[in-house]
């Protein structure tokens, strides 16, 4: 399938900006893989509310290797990397920091998503992810 030349979230058009993204290393297309098998319940609930461009005919990539890192979800077309925190933060403050510089120095925007949310109340999720992407990508 072609790359979507124009996209819309509630009747507003979204500007896309796509980033590139250096190769991953072989550890860390590994690592993404076993990550993508083993997935923690907030993410298997979200990635089966966005999947298959099911949000808004927009492709979300899951366990997206960005250089040394690895990001949750990943939207390619805008360089968005989406992140679900909670208990599998817990301790890993400074790789998510030192994650989220790297990234926002590439030019990728990072919207977090409380874990929690997602179990809980995943249409509240998805209406958030819609409202950062209008703000930020909607065509004023």
């Amino acid at each position: 399938m072609g790359k979507k030349s124009q996209y819309s979230i509630h009747d507003i058009i979204l500007s896309p900006r796509p980033i590139h993204i250096p190769e991953a290393s072989f550890e860390s297309r590994m690592r993404a893989r076993e990550l993508r098998k083993n997935g923690i319940l907030s993410e298997v609930v979200f990635w089966r509310l966005v999947k298959k461009n099911k949000f808004h005919g927009i492709q979300i990539d899951r366990q997206r290797c960005i250089g040394p890192f690895i990001v949750d979800f990943f939207i390619r077309s805008f360089g968005v990397a989406i992140e679900l925190d909670g208990a599998s933060h817990i301790g890993k403050f400074e790789y998510d920091r030192k994650r989220d510089e790297y990234l926002i120095a590439m030019g990728i925007y990072i919207i977090h998503i409380e874990s929690k949310l997602v179990i809980t109340n995943p249409d509240i999720a998805i209406r958030y992810l819609e409202m950062k992407m209008i703000e930020r990508f909607g065509v004023k």
